[in-house]
């Protein structure tokens, strides 16, 4: 079995990158929204940070837990990293998973499609994220 390693420095690095890779991310998956009030790119930016800071809170235990158990391979990020983003998202966009079956307007389908993008998203930067932060030694 490989032996993949972090340090710190490349730890917080990957953090970093994430966050501001997300949030640009986001924006370019959003820009087609109308956005009636302020700028539309600091809006979905703001958005896709905020996300991304509130995923990363959430995955912090589950990546430490992971870490220190040995589950250090890119799959495990990007499919942990897809399934937090998605469930966080569909419950953002559902209003805790009590919008009614019979909305007008944005409804379940709406929310589950906003949902997979977000998913995708969170994925690729998690590939990212962990490429920046693993490395196997040679």
């Amino acid at each position: 079995m490989t032996h993949i390693r972090t340090t710190p420095g490349w730890s917080f690095a990957s953090i970093a990158l994430g966050v501001g890779l997300y949030g640009l991310l986001f924006w370019s998956a959003s820009s087609y929204v109308d956005v009636d009030h302020g700028s539309r790119f600091e809006l979905a930016f703001l958005i896709g940070v905020i996300h991304s800071i509130a995923a990363s809170t959430v995955g912090l235990l589950g990546w430490l837990w992971l870490h220190f158990t040995g589950h250090r391979r890119w799959q495990t990020a990007v499919s942990i990293a897809a399934f937090l983003s998605f469930a966080l998202a569909l419950a953002t966009n559902t209003y805790g998973f009590t919008l009614p079956l019979d909305t007008e307007g944005f409804g379940w389908g709406d929310a589950i499609y906003a949902a997979l993008i977000a998913a995708v998203i969170s994925a690729v930067v998690a590939g990212v994220m962990w490429r920046t932060a693993y490395r196997i030694p040679q």
